[in-house]
């Protein structure tokens, strides 16, 4: 185990909660659910650890409990959170508010070789490269049919 989350520690070779941090996780998880930002309810919880980190720790499955990991907090705590972030939405709209369009997808990309490949290292790249059609029949874009 490279990294244990937070609210964890080893004891005797067993991983057991650390009941200082435990208690700064349900915290943290009690002032986002009470509409706190997560950079609010951390600094309100007391957290060392950046936004970035606390916002995975609201996903982290982990806290519930699993073979190697005693539950920290209860099953309802994480679905709220989660349904909170999915309320608040702003990670699916960005700082506008609104969604971004959905793109059609309807490139299909083949390899149409001209020539032999070259020797050295960068033309042969070049090649590579030049040798994508994205339009699915073989054909560049701007090159005469």
């Amino acid at each position: 185990m490279r990294r244990l989350p937070y609210g964890y520690r080893v004891v005797q070779g067993q991983v057991s909660a650390d009941p200082e941090q435990a208690a700064r996780l349900r915290a943290l998880f009690d002032g986002y659910l009470a509409g706190l930002s997560v950079s609010a309810a951390r600094q309100a919880a007391g957290i060392p650890l950046s936004d970035k980190t606390c916002r995975e720790m609201l996903t982290n499955r982990a806290y519930l409990g699993t073979d190697r990991f005693p539950g920290l907090l209860e099953p309802e705590a994480l679905q709220r959170s989660e349904a909170e972030r999915q309320r608040r939405g702003r990670h699916l709209t960005g700082k506008t508010g609104r969604r971004a369009p959905e793109l059609p997808i309807h490139t299909k990309f083949v390899f149409r070789a001209e020539g032999a490949p070259p020797e050295a290292p960068d033309a042969y790249a070049a090649w590579l490269y030049a040798g994508i059609c994205p339009t699915g029949r073989g054909e560049r874009k701007g090159a005469a049919t």
